[in-house]
């Protein structure tokens, strides 16, 4: 399984979006990563209040 994103990313990520003004497509190209990880970090931010990855399973 790959590696979740850091926390400090995400948090970069999701900042320029909510405070920048970004558009999700547009950090997507920025960040390099998937438009579909961004909504993601937006339904867990709004599910839980945190963009935090969830704890791994043995």
């Amino acid at each position: 399984m790959a590696k979740p994103y850091s926390d400090d990313f995400r948090e970069k990520v999701m900042q320029a979006i909510e405070l920048d003004g970004l558009k999700k497509s547009e950090a997507s190209q920025l960040f390099n990563i998937s438009r579909n990880t961004i909504n993601l970090w937006c339904q867990r931010k709004a599910q839980t209040g945190d963009i935090k990855p969830k704890p791994r399973q043995a």
